[in-house]
C-alpha cells in the first residue's frame, strides 16, 4: 500500500480544470486514470508530483507510465525514465564505488496532460 502525501496549494491559471474542450477532457480522464492505477481516492492537483507526492518509483513508476502510454495511446518519443526516477536496487559497483547521484526532475500530473494534449510523453 503507498501512502501519500495530500498536496494542497492554491490552484493557478495553468490550473488544466479551468481550461475548455479536449484539454479539459484530458484532465478529467487522466484523473480517473490515476485514481484507477493507483486506488486512492485523493486530491489531485496540476502539480502533484508522481515521485514526491504519489510515492512512485522505479518498477511502480514504470509500471504506471507504460499503463499510461498505452491507455491514452500515445508515443514515448524522446521520454528518458531515468531523468525522472531511480530505478530499484543497486548494482554491487554502486555501493563499492558511491557517488553523489544526479538530482532527478519533477513529472507531475500537469505534465501527464500535456502530453496528453500533444499525443506524445516526451
Amino acid at each position: 500500500m503507498r501512502i501519500v502525501r495530500i498536496c494542497i496549494h492554491t490552484l493557478t491559471a495553468m490550473d488544466p480544470a479551468q481550461k475548455t474542450g479536449t484539454q479539459s477532457e484530458n484532465w478529467e480522464r487522466l484523473l480517473g486514470f490515476v485514481h484507477a492505477e493507483l486506488g486512492q481516492n485523493t486530491h489531485l492537483w496540476p502539480d502533484t508530483d508522481l515521485r514526491e507526492d504519489l510515492g512512485l518509483w522505479g518498477d511502480d513508476a514504470y509500471e504506471f507510465l507504460e499503463n499510461f502510454i498505452a491507455e491514452f495511446n500515445l508515443e514515448a518519443g524522446g521520454f528518458v525514465f531515468s531523468d525522472y526516477f531511480e530505478r530499484e536496487g543497486l548494482k554491487i559497483s554502486e555501493l563499492l564505488f558511491w557517488k553523489k547521484r544526479k538530482e532527478k526532475k519533477r513529472l507531475t500530473l500537469l505534465h501527464l496532460q500535456q502530453a496528453m494534449d500533444k499525443g506524445i510523453l516526451a
